[in-house]
């Protein structure tokens, strides 16, 4: 009959309820069982911890799906909202602070500003912030219909103070989480939706002034790196998966603006270097491991502002560029690398999804040509590449 007894029980004590778990162990001689034993083990305890693990979890998942929605859809609807969240704790700690005490407190313009802000974070799944407010809610009640004249107003509107800057902190917590999940980093508290087609007659008209206004159209049509190359970080993890790799990929610059032409071409060609760089470029784990090097590999996609403009770089810790091979595959004289790429020459012997047709690196040079960019490639044997993607110098600037 043990598998019937219950594995486990909840009791109220002096301490509260308690929960146990239950273990039924026979005792005798032989087969026959004089009596059983009960072992009752309190895990009240790691149940409640677990239970608070679970849910701060889970509000964290919760939090970070509405921000990642939120920055899908441009995100200038909830940047609005922690601009009025700051306004509204700002001006309610203002007017708080007026207070002295016997004066009157102003709870029906500070509770319009709380009951407002509570409903906008519902709106936005911040459940901190509506709890907190929720609190303050009551505390400004409470303020309204006292009736002692020994009431401690000061000592309450000290508390209501306190309170808003929790909420302040949950906001700016808040923003942190959304910049974090935005492919342009702090860009997106800059950003706007214009019309594309009223940006491009903006530039064409302003294209031959040469003046500030050109230099702002010229601004307004150049966009985030981190939003030209999200969709390409996104595939990352599919295109390691099938070359049975592992890197950590890390995104550098990303507000850094990226003009126009570029951003037009750049999503392909940072598609090219990145599928060279998992395909060729970064050792499986065994290898790695024999290498000495960590297990997982390093990507890095970047961006830097320059006085030319934009300069663009993707970099690896892998194998490198192996120019022997390259150059018994291709060009027999080749003296360096630019030399050695050329077209349909790949160090690998098979072609795949990824790989191995030897027609990327020279994609990448006709399409930075079409927009007046090059590229460079430095390479160390055994610890990585960087490619570097620049705009060519001018035919009328001195050598």
């Amino acid at each position: 009959l043990a598998d019937l007894a219950p594995a486990e029980a909840s009791v109220d004590t002096d301490r509260g309820a308690r929960t146990y778990t239950l273990a039924f162990r026979p005792v005798g001689d032989g087969e026959l069982v004089e009596r059983v034993m009960l072992v009752a083990t309190d895990v009240t305890d790691q149940r409640t911890l677990r239970a608070t693990a679970l849910r701060k979890e889970i509000e964290h998942e919760k939090r970070v799906a509405s921000m990642r929605r939120l920055v899908a859809g441009g995100g200038q609807v909830f940047v609005r909202f922690l601009d009025g969240a700051r306004y509204r704790l700002t001006t309610s700690k203002e007017r708080l602070a007026e207070v002295t005490d016997g004066d009157r407190v102003p709870v029906g313009e500070v509770f319009r500003h709380v009951h407002t802000l509570r409903g906008e974070a519902r709106c936005f799944d911040l459940d901190a912030v509506e709890e907190i407010l929720a609190g303050v809610e009551f505390d400004l009640s409470d303020l309204r219909v006292r009736t002692d004249d020994r009431y401690d107003v000061r000592g309450k509107v000290a508390e209501i103070v306190s309170r808003l800057d929790a909420c302040r902190v949950e906001v700016d917590q808040a923003e942190a989480l959304f910049v974090e999940h935005s492919p342009i980093g702090a860009g997106i508290l800059d950003q706007v939706t214009v019309r594309r087609s009223d940006v491009d007659a903006l530039v064409q008209l302003a294209s031959a002034r040469g003046d500030e206004v050109a230099s702002v159209a010229r601004r307004l049509a150049s966009r985030p790196f981190g939003e030209t190359v999200f969709v390409v970080s996104e595939s990352v993890p599919r295109w390691l998966e099938r070359a049975q790799k592992e890197a950590l990929l890390v995104v550098e610059g990303r507000d850094v603006a990226v003009p126009p032409e570029l951003s037009r071409v750049l999503p392909g060609v940072l598609a090219h270097l990145v599928r060279n760089a998992v395909a060729h470029g970064l050792e499986p784990p065994d290898e790695r491991a024999r290498l000495g090097k960590a297990p997982r590999g390093m990507l890095t996609l970047g961006a830097e502002e320059s006085a030319g403009g934009a300069v663009v770089y993707v970099a690896d810790d892998g194998r490198g560029f192996d120019l022997g091979a390259l150059t018994a595959r291709g060009k027999g004289d080749a003296r360096s690398l630019d030399e050695a790429l050329v077209p349909f020459v790949s160090t690998r012997a098979q072609a795949d999804e990824l790989a191995g047709h030897g027609v990327g690196i020279d994609a990448v040079r006709d399409e930075l040509r079409s927009v007046g960019y090059r590229i460079s490639i430095e390479s160390t044997t055994g610890r990585g590449a960087r490619v570097l993607l620049a705009p060519a110098p001018s035919t009328h600037e001195a050598p």
